[in-house]
């Protein structure tokens, strides 16, 4: 009986940091993409509008 609850919480344990990591990696990736796109976004606007502006 032990070694079967013993089994279980880790199972059970894997599976909650599975999740946790899981939900976290797709949270960082949310974060990170868009900051990732609009910042070359932005250079790219800006360098034709200052150049255009001179």
């Amino acid at each position: 009986m032990s070694k079967k609850e013993k089994l279980i919480s880790l199972v059970v344990l894997v599976c909650l940091v599975l999740l946790v990591t899981v939900i976290g990696y797709q949270k960082y990736h949310e974060n990170i993409r868009p900051t990732k796109e609009s910042s070359p976004a932005s250079t790219v606007e800006t360098e034709p509008i200052s150049s255009q502006k001179e």
